[in-house]
């Protein structure tokens, strides 16, 4: 049976109340590549590359509910390097970790509370 279900690109879409900051935070902090924006009256947006895949932040509608029971997982090609790089900047809420099936990984959040987990395969 055919794979009528292949994914050609991957975007998580965030909808975020602190649009600015948040902009400010995958742009600068995490230093993804903006690939577009946009600013209109009743919708705003911006996309990051990731390197792999994509991350969107949107304002919300009146029917915003912040996430809930979700998290991203990100490969990096240096985990270690990264975390050094991060640690004295973003608030770490998981610290650098070995992994018993041979990933190590920490995690952060951004400033609306989503998690982000980067990691490389354990050395």
């Amino acid at each position: 049976m055919k794979n009528i279900t292949k994914v050609y690109e991957f975007r998580v879409k965030l909808y975020v109340k602190k649009f600015d900051e948040e902009k400010k935070f995958y742009s600068e902090l995490l230093n993804y590549k903006l690939i577009k924006s946009w600013n209109d009256p009743e919708d705003r947006g911006a996309m990051f590359d990731t390197g792999f895949g994509i991350i969107e932040l949107l304002t919300p509608d009146e029917k915003y509910v912040k996430i809930q029971g979700c998290d991203v997982s990100l490969r990096v090609k240096d985990v270690w390097k990264l975390y050094n790089e991060l640690k004295d900047k973003i608030k770490i809420i998981k610290e650098l970790t070995n992994r018993e099936w041979g990933d190590t990984d920490f995690k952060i959040q951004d400033p609306e509370g989503f998690h982000i987990t980067f990691f490389s395969k354990t050395k």
